[in-house]
């Protein structure tokens, strides 16, 4: 990790967001403060919102998610909207007015989402800068429809922002949603009634500070990854509501990614390095690079794998891609 496989100047000298593989690691999505939400792959690079931009949108991304294999993408936008396409198609975005304020964070729920199955739903999750979650349901023909809503609570008279939100790969109704006075929390859609608001199951108050990222385990469905700005990553089993391990680095944290095998796991910093952790080994990092030195890895994300057996008689090959503030 001395140096970048390869670098992706897209964005020219705007602030890349975020940026996510989708399924088959052929096309990355990365979005930036230019406004743009582009796909980049051999064939070339398209930005899905020169439309949008043409009918006067300013709107700039400030999350990407694809759904499970890649039909869809999700873009949050600061506008309060989520645009969605569908990238077996070609044209403009369904829009889902989800929040009142930006949009921080977005995820789909596990779930197929193959072409022979259009009348399928899917769901999809928003959290805001005022501390809303909404899920929507995505069906084909049909404008998405607001599933539940959910207000994040404060000890202060602030709103908390949500800063995360992300789906169990494993037990696909359990949502984990983080936020920016530190807390992490868990909700069972399975055990919500029709038309109710979800009960958070648990509250982990680990951080000391903003929680800024989440990551599931693909391997071990109990296992939960965060990341904040206190500098600490910490993992929790989800069964037993407790923290089953903490590492204190000295420096804030800002995103969090884990590999397919279940064993390794990538953080990013606000001051430009990315740490990278084997938890079979010591709590030290195992590699370490810094992405720049001027600003911060806004976000990352491992290759997909097929297996975690494919990845040990894989390795070396794992690849971070990282969106730092800069070109």
């Amino acid at each position: 990790m001395a140096s970048p496989v390869r670098r992706v100047t897209t964005h020219g000298d705007s602030f890349v967001r975020s940026v996510r593989w989708n399924h088959n690691n052929m096309v990355l999505a990365s979005s930036s403060d230019d406004g743009s939400v582009c796909l980049g792959s051999e064939s070339g690079t398209r930005d899905l919102m020169a439309a949008e931009r043409e009918q006067g949108s300013d709107a700039v991304s400030l999350a990407l998610s694809f759904s499970a294999r890649s039909r869809f993408l999700a873009a949050g936008g600061d506008d309060g909207v989520v645009r969605v396409w569908d990238l077996a198609q070609s044209g403009r975005p369904r829009r889902v007015h989800a929040h009142n304020s930006a949009v921080s964070c977005v995820c789909w729920a596990p779930g197929e989402d193959a072409a022979s199955l259009p009348d399928e739903p899917l769901l999809l999750t928003a959290g805001s800068e005022l501390g809303e979650i909404t899920t929507h349901v995505v069906t084909d023909g049909r404008p998405p429809a607001c599933a539940s809503r959910l207000v994040l609570s404060s000890a202060g008279a602030s709103p908390v922002a949500c800063t995360a939100v992300q789906y169990s790969p494993l037990r696909h109704a359990l949502l984990a949603g983080a936020d920016s006075s530190g807390v992490v929390r868990l909700w069972d859609l399975a055990a919500t009634r029709e038309g109710e608001a979800p009960l958070a199951a648990h509250e982990f108050t680990e951080h000391d500070a903003a929680c800024t990222g989440l990551a599931w385990s693909t391997v071990n469905h109990l296992l939960l990854a965060s990341v904040g700005a206190d500098g600490k990553l910490a993992f929790y089993d989800t069964a037993q509501h407790k923290t089953v391990k903490r590492v204190t680095l000295g420096e804030p944290l800002s995103c969090v990614s884990f590999l397919a095998d279940g064993v390794t796991i990538a953080t990013g910093t606000l001051r430009g390095a990315i740490h990278v952790f084997d938890l079979r080994m010591s709590l030290a990092p195992v590699r370490s690079a810094v992405a720049s030195d001027e600003c911060a890895v806004m976000d990352l994300c491992f290759q997909h794998v097929p297996s975690p057996a494919a990845v040990d008689s894989e390795r070396p090959r794992e690849r971070i891609h990282e969106a730092r503030n800069e070109p």
